[in-house]
């Protein structure tokens, strides 16, 4: 096999710090020890269990899906609709209000970022221009309403926002973020 010149240019990455950090925590031998890497709910064992409504959840999946067709770019719109209504109460999405799934929160950060660059090109990105609000552990808290009042004060009070809201972060279902411009 001869070597390509086509990817000689690239420099590996760092490693990531975050990753390292999880590999520092499993093996630290103390027992009063804090994980600071992901955040997710792990048991006194140090498992991440899977929940039981997921694994409900996953079967009445499994049970009830026809199929596997390609959804676009937007993600499932139902579960976009059915998000906004846990955050804001409203049913409808509105006129200038839609859902895009990402991966993760750095993917709905990124497609944020890149949507307000092709809506205002010329525009500076300084901090605090457009809120851009992470909602993540609804109904953790306090309850579904009461952990959306923050997100729904920020939204009627400003005229823009961009609202990135983590589905069950930490209890596995990383892969469900939102992010919802309004």
């Amino acid at each position: 096999m001869h070597s390509s010149q086509a990817f000689a240019g690239l420099v590996p990455q760092k490693p990531d710090a975050l990753l390292a950090l999880i590999a520092r925590y499993r093996v630290d031998p103390r027992r009063d020890k804090i994980d600071a890497g992901v955040g997710v709910y792990r048991s006194e064992a140090g498992d991440t269990p899977v929940m039981r409504t997921l694994k409900d959840a996953e079967a009445t999946l499994l049970d009830e899906q026809t199929g596997k067709s390609y959804l676009g770019a937007e993600g499932e719109q139902r579960f976009a609709q059915r998000i906004w209504h846990l955050v804001s109460g409203s049913e409808t999405l509105g006129e200038r209000c839609f859902g895009l799934q990402t991966p993760a929160v750095a993917g709905a950060l990124r497609v944020g970022a890149e949507m307000l660059a092709r809506a205002r090109p010329d525009a500076r990105v300084w901090i605090g221009l457009v809120p851009f609000i992470d909602l993540a552990y609804q109904g953790l808290d306090d309850g579904m309403e009461e952990d959306a009042q923050g997100a729904r004060h920020m939204l009627a009070a400003v005229p823009d926002a961009l609202l990135a809201y983590r589905c069950a972060a930490g209890i596995q279902l990383r892969k469900e973020f939102c992010l919802m411009p309004r």
